[in-house]
């Protein structure tokens, strides 16, 4: 549903959701047609809210939120938007599910009406304070301090909202035992839906000998561990490829660059592209991907997506966490910018080399990452929920 709710699909490929949702509960439409429906009061903020916000934004310490700051980016917007349209239809049609992502998301806690039939389930895609863990310790001065407060934040507001939710989908093995061991979720009210690509639309393409080899990293760059990565791989990874390859050029595809990213572009070798239609032509033109993941959690669709269209994995441990792809055999792995450097020189000076664990990464996907493959899950485990008690306080 999020890639057919994004604002910019593929070209031909079908959105069936878009014209549904903008008819009905954009922003915009509500405002237009259904003004009664929004709670104006919502957006009417009192100076010390709006000043703990700026400063939280900012990386400032703050102290008194009982929540993380990365929850409030749903609050106000809720409250306005979405709470008095969901009651209604919820008092309206008592649906079986109410399925809510993602886990940032604090409608749970707004929302306090819930027929005893409709059962709320949690559609995460990483636990919240192992993200916020992460990021913590990634951040030095005055931002660490900022988000060693935030993190014991992160998990009351996971613990708070866990206690709403009737069941969970959780997409690794790794994310289930964490809510099970942090927060003790009932394992049979957890189901493990890894995350998924579509194979046919992510089709294997051999890839083709350039003169100037293309390093590509594609991500949503408005997710901070993603666009720290980009910037990892412009300023630190390449300046030691180009040692060896001095044409090596390196392509950034996504929306939302930082400032300090797009510093860093020269529109020759460190190309920053911005939001794009479709990202596999940067993919069918790719020598290597490169993922140099310091942080984040979860696992990655761009993991996936490379693999299975057969563009060779160059990434850091983290970025394989939760997958079952191995290391030599399907994808390369380096902790330092040397290592990442080493492989990647290796797999653009000699790339038969890995066209046998390309091969195996692709199959390996078809048969345990593809959407045909796993959302067969999902029928028989709501079926599930449907006959368990209520869990929700």
């Amino acid at each position: 549903m999020i890639s057919c709710l994004d604002n910019s699909p593929a070209k031909n490929r079908r959105d069936d959701l878009r014209p549904f949702f903008r008819a009905r509960f954009e922003p915009e439409t509500l405002y237009f047609n259904l003004p009664h429906r929004i709670d104006y009061s919502a957006f009417t903020l009192g100076i010390k809210t709006r000043w703990l916000l700026r400063l939280r934004s900012r990386n400032i310490p703050v102290a008194g939120p009982l929540y993380h700051h990365d929850s409030y980016g749903f609050v106000f917007p809720n409250r306005a938007y979405v709470i008095p349209l969901l009651n209604r239809v919820i008092q309206a049609t008592e649906p079986d599910f109410l399925i809510i992502g993602p886990q940032v998301n604090p409608l749970p806690l707004q929302t306090p009406f819930a027929p005893e039939k409709t059962r709320w389930i949690l559609s995460s895609y990483d636990v919240e304070a192992i993200r916020m863990e992460r990021i913590a310790a990634s951040q030095k001065g005055l931002a660490h301090m900022a988000m060693q407060l935030e993190v014991p934040r992160a998990s009351t507001f996971e613990h708070d909202t866990l206690e709403k939710y009737d069941g969970i989908i959780a997409v690794s093995e790794t994310d289930k035992q964490s809510y099970i061991q942090r927060y003790q979720f009932e394992p049979e009210r957890i189901l493990v839906l890894d995350n998924s690509v579509d194979t046919e639309y992510f089709s294997f393409r051999p890839r083709t000998h350039a003169d100037q080899p293309n390093i590509v990293f594609v991500a949503s760059l408005g997710y901070w561990p993603n666009d720290e990565a980009a910037q990892r791989l412009l300023g630190e990874i390449m300046p030691l490829v180009r040692q060896h390859v001095p044409n090596a050029r390196a392509w950034i595809v996504g929306q939302s660059p930082s400032r300090k990213l797009l510093d860093l572009s020269n529109d020759s070798l460190n190309i920053v592209t911005g939001q794009v239609d479709d990202v596999r032509p940067f993919l069918d033109m790719a020598a290597v991907t490169c993922i140099p993941l310091r942080t984040g959690s979860g696992t990655k669709y761009k993991v996936l997506e490379a693999a299975s269209a057969g563009v060779p994995i160059v990434c850091t441990p983290l970025a394989l966490e939760g997958l079952s792809l191995r290391v030599d055999d399907h994808v390369l792995v380096g902790q330092s910018d040397q290592e990442l450097a080493d492989a990647l020189i290796q797999t653009i000076q000699d790339p038969a080399g890995r066209s046998q664990a390309v091969q195996s990464a692709a199959a390996h996907v078809e048969e345990y990452y593809s959407w045909n493959s796993n959302l067969n899950k999902l029928d028989p485990w709501l079926e599930a929920m449907q006959k368990m008690p209520k869990h929700r306080k």
